[in-house]
């Protein structure tokens, strides 16, 4: 474990190697891709719903929906294109997330009894959420959690919904736990990925060693089965021969020789029918 925990950067929580992180995220995609977009979706329609309330409590507010609108139609390219949702979905979240939330925090601010006020609860769980469930990488995540945040925070203290002395608990907390979580996940997930890559290496090699050896014994069974078939072709024409001639004491020892030949060829008959069933 700490062989390979070697390989992985401690701050940054990604390979070392840069190829390998490449093929890392590539695999990461392949599993997430369905679920990034419906993450996408899910937090699309969340936000359509408090640009509605945002005009039923305060009406335009030019600056705000002009950022929504913009957020929109980034989140709609990424829809529709899979390839640069493929290339972009962790932009996306780091840097569109967080600035619908901040606009969040400037409407709340304008209108505190908005339907979708964030409370005090909700800074916790918004800590946890894109630690854990959000599909970033640690440093991405840590500045989504470190700007939505503080963005509630500052609208919070502001309007007196939260105190200075409930700040370690709205944040430090959650959010040292959040990091920790993370950052475990990461390890944990780049441990694997390595761990499982090469048992497919292992098993690739031993894959080929099986073949080599079964075709090893296929092409030395077919080898030495054309010198044992002249022997005991030749052996057989000897003892004809000497049993023709009155040779009686040399019939015994090709006897001998021919039912030798007999016995090899059995047995390579029995490893060429062993390589073919391994094949």
């Amino acid at each position: 474990m700490a062989e390979l925990e070697e390989d992985i950067n401690r701050l940054t929580c990604k390979f070392n190697d840069s190829k390998l992180e490449q093929e890392y995220k590539e695999m990461k995609w392949e599993k997430n891709s369905n679920y990034i977009w419906n993450l996408m979706i899910l937090g699309h329609i969340i936000f359509l719903l408090i640009i509605l309330d945002d005009i039923k409590q305060l009406g335009i507010q030019p600056i705000y929906i002009s950022v929504q609108i913009i957020c929109s139609i980034a989140v709609y390219i990424l829809l529709f294109y899979e390839e640069y949702r493929k290339n972009y979905y962790d932009i996306y979240f780091t840097l569109t997330i967080p600035l619908l939330m901040v606009n969040g925090a400037y409407h709340y601010y304008m209108d505190q009894e908005a339907l979708f006020g964030p409370g005090a609860a909700a800074l916790p769980l918004l800590t946890l959420l894109f630690f854990t469930i959000y599909p970033v990488d640690f440093i991405n995540s840590f500045f989504i959690v470190l700007t939505t945040v503080a963005a509630f925070l500052v609208y919070l203290l502001d309007v007196g919904v939260i105190s200075g002395e409930q700040i370690p608990y709205l944040l430090v907390i959650p959010f040292i736990y959040g990091v920790f979580i993370k950052r475990s996940n990461e390890f944990k997930s780049r441990i694997d990925y390595m761990k499982t890559e090469e048992l497919k290496t292992l098993r690739v090699k031993a894959q080929n060693a099986s073949k080599a050896k079964s075709d090893f014994l296929a092409n030395m069974s077919h080898e030495l089965r054309t010198p044992l078939n002249a022997i005991i072709g030749y052996s057989e024409m000897l003892m004809e021969e000497a049993e023709d001639d009155g040779l009686d004491t040399y019939v015994d020892d090709l006897s001998k020789i021919n039912s030798s030949g007999e016995h090899l060829l059995t047995l390579i008959n029995d490893i060429l029918d062993l390589s073919k069933i391994e094949a």
